[in-house]
């Protein structure tokens, strides 16, 4: 009896050790009479976030196009710059503005292209709004962050009431057509002056002939090659000169590209159609900009360093090449100097040794024949002198 005692005694302290008092109450939700042990809520209280972001799905073309606008907003009393967005998207992005972008593996990232833009900083108690567009539209986003700080956000699917609701859906998705335009940024000069392509793509099984390309567009175009260009304000169209033109066509399956000049590059293109329809997709790239990190454009610094292949100096080093030195060593040919000493032969001067023979100058010796200065010595022959002597 006391050993039973002791048993329940001892079973009744473990109970109270291993549950405290109303744990086993907890996270508890009735159902009918009973009752199940329930999750903790999956979106557990949070401290106010720094940053807000509200993802709207704003249009639908069919299951091949969607646009949808993003709004940032800073919770914060000091201003938010140079501001950096990344969120995971279950859904294909062609396109962000007006705003340099990335899009892989569901990561899109923006930010602003310069402190210039209108939109380089989200005000303290403020917000920035950008706009893109996508293949068929998602269904969330997750993973969200501004500056490298957790925000708050959410994902409104089309069809969701909001304050603003867009127009921009009310086109039957009969009538798109099936094709895509791409507005690259190419080539930067000058403050004033850029060159762009417009790639058009056909993903039809028909040609389009004596296509009209019309689009939206913030910069400025003043010329395109090989087509007409017509403008009005921001709104600007290109077509083909005529038939006989090789851009006459944009090919099944295929694509053309168009190129021009302009002064100032603007952000974002938008209202891209071609035949007066609405394309399915379109996107634009400004230079250096990340999706134009395969063809390296602004930030042509590392294009403009191939110092290393100026240092094609080991090229240079053909010297070895130029060490025929060898070969200019024919001096030994040059040496027929032993054929130039003929001297031996020009050495008669032994023949014209006949000195000798001009030597006749003791045949010019003849001066003893003019001494007959003896003969003038008469004076002997006036000593008659003495024949005076008679007078005695």
């Amino acid at each position: 009896m006391k050993k039973s005692l002791l048993i329940i005694v001892l079973a009744a302290l473990l109970i109270a050790v291993i549950i405290p008092s109303g744990a086993i109450y907890q996270n508890v939700k009735s159902i009918g009479s009973g009752s199940v042990v329930a999750r903790s809520p999956a979106t557990p209280t949070q401290t106010p976030s720094a940053f807000t972001v509200n993802f709207t799905v704003t249009s639908v073309s069919g299951s091949y196009y969607h646009s949808f606008k993003i709004v940032i907003t800073n919770n914060t009393d000091q201003p938010a710059s140079n501001w950096v967005l990344n969120l995971k998207y279950d859904a294909t992005v062609y396109s962000v503005w007006p705003v340099s972008y990335s899009f892989s593996n569901s990561l899109l990232t923006c930010q602003p292209y310069n402190q210039w833009q209108p939109n380089y900083t989200i005000p303290a108690g403020g917000s920035v709004e950008i706009n893109g567009g996508g293949a068929a539209q998602g269904n969330m986003i997750w993973d969200v962050t501004v500056n490298g700080l957790p925000a708050s956000y959410s994902f409104n699917p089309y069809g969701t009431p909001t304050p603003t609701p867009t127009t921009t859906a009310t086109e039957p998705p009969s009538n798109y057509i099936n094709a895509s335009v791409k507005f690259i940024v190419d080539t930067v000069y000058s403050a004033n002056s850029y060159k762009y392509e417009i790639v058009m793509v056909n993903n039809t099984d028909r040609d389009i002939d004596n296509w009209v390309l019309t689009f939206t567009y913030d910069g400025s175009i003043y010329s395109v090659w090989q087509a007409d260009l017509n403008q009005s304000g921001n709104e600007f169209a290109i077509s083909p000169y005529n038939k006989w033109q090789s851009n006459y066509t944009i090919p099944a399956k295929g694509s053309l590209s168009v190129y021009g000049m302009g002064t100032a590059p603007g952000t974002y293109i938008s209202n891209v159609k071609i035949k007066n329809k609405p394309v399915a997709s379109y996107s634009f790239i400004p230079y250096s900009s990340p999706p134009l990190a395969s063809i390296p454009k602004v930030s042509p610094t590392p294009e403009a360093t191939p110092t290393p292949e100026a240092t094609p100096t080991p090229e240079a080093t053909p010297t070895p090449e130029a060490t025929p030195t060898p070969e200019a060593t024919p001096t030994p040919e040059a040496t027929p100097t032993p054929e130039a000493t003929p001297t031996p032969e020009a050495t008669p001067t032994p023949e014209a040794t006949p000195t000798p023979e001009a030597t006749p100058t003791p045949e010019a010796t003849p001066t003893p024949e003019a001494t007959p200065t003896p003969e003038a010595t008469p004076t002997p022959e006036a000593a008659p002198t003495p024949e005076a002597a008679p007078t005695p």
